[in-house]
């Protein structure tokens, strides 16, 4: 995984990561810094197809389900958003916990008192996903959403020693990364164990994201080289030469991206030669 990372180059990550994402269906509802509703989008295209919105929603995701809140029924990760499906079953307690527990400047309350009074209006499907955003600077948004990714894209390893609090105040923690777990009551896993720090476990979690935009495409193959990411469906051919790539073989699981099997291109000619 790293070695692919490296040859798509880490500080290109991100920016793949943003430009392969596609927002979910669901209803999406932007709010003035004034407190006021002033746009409500239901067609998820839309939202690819302004940079903006689109950067404000993929910044704004969880990482895997480390939900903020108790009810698991929050799945957004800083106080400039709001996601929840099940409207049904959330409570006010829910909506104040939330932003309680991210730690919302008091300049920024009023966005929680909005969605109390507006989210339980919404009409909506029941598998609909119901999404408040405040207008903020799109320099905020990657902020709050890198530092949250940052801190989740691991997870602590077990038996090491220490409580979960005192290995988050670790500077040099390590941990398992996207895709790698550790579970005793499955040793028939074959996710390789490794731990990484924090910094890897962010461009595991990009990585990761760009081959969740790919399937969400209906692509399921990613052949990486040097200055080369090549996404394929299944049956599709590959239409260049190829020397010395990683073919990845990825699917998703309850939203999630499981890497199937990996490979290697020693050398790739879609035009047969032969020598006279």
């Amino acid at each position: 995984m790293l070695e692919a990372i490296e040859d798509i180059g880490a500080e290109n990550l991100e920016d793949i990561a943003l430009r392969a994402y596609k927002p979910r269906h669901g209803i999406y509802i932007f709010v003035s810094p004034g407190g006021k509703i002033i746009r409500e989008i239901r067609n998820e295209r839309m939202i690819y197809f302004n940079t903006k919105y689109r950067m404000m929603d993929y910044y704004s995701w969880i990482v895997s389900m480390q939900k903020p809140v108790k009810s698991k029924l929050v799945f957004s990760n800083n106080y400039l958003t709001f996601f929840c499906r099940n409207v049904q079953k959330l409570t006010d307690a829910d909506i104040d916990e939330y932003f309680q527990k991210l730690e919302t400047p008091g300049d920024h309350m009023f966005f929680a008192d909005v969605i109390k009074n507006n989210i339980r209006k919404i009409k909506k499907e029941d598998q609909d996903i119901v999404k408040f955003f405040l207008m903020d600077s799109p320099e905020l948004y990657r902020e709050l959403g890198m530092k949250d990714w940052r801190e989740k894209s691991i997870s602590m390893p077990p038996r090491s020693g220490m409580t979960k609090g005192k290995w988050l105040k670790e500077k040099e923690r390590k941990g398992y990364p996207m895709g790698c777990s550790y579970n005793a009551k499955k040793p028939g896993n074959l996710n390789r164990i490794y731990l990484v720090n924090e910094e890897e476990g962010l461009q595991i979690k990009l990585f990761y994201d760009i081959l969740k935009g790919f399937f969400n495409r209906g692509c399921n193959i990613a052949i990486v080289g040097k200055n080369m990411l090549i996404p394929l469906k299944s049956k599709q051919g590959i239409d260049r030469r190829i020397k010395g790539a990683m073919l990845i073989w990825f699917t998703m699981i309850k939203g999630q991206i499981v890497i199937v099997d990996i490979d290697r291109i020693a050398s790739y000619d879609p035009v047969l030669r032969y020598n006279k």
